[in-house]
């Protein structure tokens, strides 16, 4: 789990620093670290960055893809209900955003 969070955080950096593409892979990456452990939120929280990481390069359908996985995904979440209705309505702000664009 710690390896998904890292390769998450990575992508983040990678983002901020311009280096879209490199952010692309870490984001992909930590999907499939969160994927084989498990790790729904994880899972959520990587499709959204990877669909911001996809915003930032104008590829708008690859983003849409990724938030639209990332509500799929926080709605089989079992945790607490209150914080899975935030995240659902951040990601749809986001997906609203790539196609205002």
């Amino acid at each position: 789990q710690l390896q998904g969070v890292m390769c998450n955080k990575f992508g983040a950096i990678y983002k901020m620093l311009g280096q879209h593409q490199d952010a692309i892979e870490a984001h992909k990456t930590a999907i499939s670290f969160a994927e084989k452990v498990g790790d729904r939120t994880g899972l959520t929280s990587a499709h959204s960055n990877l669909g911001r990481a996809y915003a930032w390069q104008g590829r708008n359908q690859e983003a849409a893809q990724a938030f639209v996985t990332a509500i799929l995904v926080s709605h089989q979440i079992e945790n607490d209900v209150g914080t899975r209705d935030v995240f659902r309505v951040s990601y749809l702000e986001e997906l609203s955003l790539v196609y205002m664009h």
